[in-house]
């Protein structure tokens, strides 16, 4: 993430590699998604319940972030948002799994109060909201 912010900080974009069947590929598009799972949770946050309550601002939000590192061609957009929903849901699966319920299970609910260490890009007030909506017993009873 840092090597890309620093190309779009510099006004350069990264080319994707392509395979012979069209599909992007390689160490430059694992980069992309990287990023977008970034930009995603700096842009749009975990306020959300899921991908389709983000509005479309936002989404067109992510999507200039991403072509102002990437080359890419506008017909991407529609697949590259897909991969922002997919990459949102799993992280917020993966903070649930790997950080809340651990916590909660050790009766240690003090050190959710401070977003993770990894993932600074996530606002504080965010992350509060998102522990709160994931401690409810509505979701605990899933």
């Amino acid at each position: 993430m840092n090597e890309i912010s620093k190309l779009m900080d510099q006004g350069k974009r990264v080319a994707l590699e392509v395979n012979d069947k069209g599909q992007y590929c390689g160490k430059s598009y694992a980069k992309l998604v990287s990023t977008l799972g970034v930009r995603c949770r700096q842009t749009i946050g975990l306020a959300y319940k899921n991908w389709k309550e983000v509005n479309q601002t936002l989404k067109n939000k992510v999507w200039k972030d991403i072509q102002t590192g990437f080359i890419v061609p506008d017909t991407f957009k529609h697949d590259c948002l897909i991969i922002a929903g997919k990459l949102m849901k799993d992280f917020k699966n993966r903070m649930t799994k790997d950080i809340i319920m651990p916590a909660l299970k050790e009766n240690d609910l003090g050190r959710l109060a401070q977003v993770p260490e990894k993932h600074p890009e996530i606002d504080a007030a965010d992350w509060c909201k998102f522990v709160e909506s994931r401690l409810t017993p509505e979701f605990l009873v899933r």
